[in-house]
């Protein structure tokens, strides 16, 4: 569940500064490419998901959307 917004191509490397990804160092998010279905149609995107070592031990929300994850507790 998220969100998905049309770029620039060239703000890509704004964006891996904002969420801090780097060549060779692993920080709290990595940088992926998915292809996700968009009224109907697949769409190739960018997202930056946490790394697995930044939420070890921490519960998975099962259902995958966070905000809905938020709003029941």
């Amino acid at each position: 569940h998220g969100d998905v917004y049309e770029i620039d191509p060239d703000l890509i490397a704004v964006l891996d500064e904002i969420e801090e990804i780097y060549p060779g160092v692993e920080g709290l998010f990595v940088a992926r490419e998915v292809t996700v279905e968009v009224d109907g149609a697949p769409l190739s995107c960018r997202f930056y998901p946490v790394t697995r070592s930044a939420v070890k031990g921490l519960p998975e929300i099962r259902c995958g959307d966070w905000v809905a994850h938020r709003r029941t507790r």
